[in-house]
């Protein structure tokens, strides 16, 4: 069942849903509006031609710093402020994170949907993984690109996209953040966009 703006705010006062912080004014009729945060993480230029997910045996992962974060040392963080925005160029892709922080209790589930507005520039908000379990805890990250012909600037605070919520007919049995190989539930205290783990994936071949 899809929630309503009534049921929505119903389940943020019962403490089933959080959303930090929650205002009013973004709750749609069947959606809460989400804000753009104010970190970017981008792909570097790299003279790899390409990443190979599977075998992906770099000795930068195992003697740096950023040992066992797969390709994290192929991307990097930019911030972003109302004075100095991000300009978004055609072809280009990256991750960002919302302002909002946000927790689902096992009865509930959440996807993240574009708007309207925004597709009209040619910007998805969400590559593939729009997806909220239950149990999820964390700042949600948006997979952007534009797939259109005109650089577009992009200021933190912007309303960015819409989350729709599910109410389960039943709790699940194992949430997301119990659920042992999740990899992105920890991004709870840091609005920060974490990289592809997906090599973990391979790891349980």
């Amino acid at each position: 069942m899809m929630l309503s703006d009534r049921d929505i705010k119903k389940a943020v006062k019962n403490g089933e849903l959080i959303i930090k912080p929650f205002k009013k004014e973004q709750l749609g009729p069947a959606s809460y509006d989400l804000l753009l945060g104010n970190k970017i993480r981008l792909f570097k230029s790299t003279e790899h031609a390409c990443i190979d997910i599977k075998n992906y045996e770099d000795a930068f992962r195992y003697t740096h710093k950023y040992k066992n974060k797969i390709i994290e040392h192929y991307t990097y963080t930019d911030l972003i402020t109302s004075n100095d925005p991000f300009i978004l160029h055609p072809g280009e892709f990256v991750l960002c994170d919302t302002k909002e922080y946000t927790e689902f209790s096992k009865n509930f589930a959440g996807q993240i949907m574009g708007r309207s507005s925004i597709g009209r520039l040619g910007i998805i908000v969400h590559a593939t993984a729009g997806f909220f379990d239950p149990g999820w805890k964390g700042f949600g990250t948006l997979e952007m690109a534009n797939l259109g012909k005109i650089s577009v600037k992009l200021y933190p605070g912007m309303k960015i996209a819409q989350m729709g919520f599910y109410k389960l007919e039943t709790p699940c049995e194992v949430s997301y953040s119990e659920r042992k190989g999740s990899k992105y539930h920890k991004n709870v205290t840091n609005n920060q966009a974490m990289s592809s783990k997906i090599m973990q994936d391979f790891k349980k071949l």
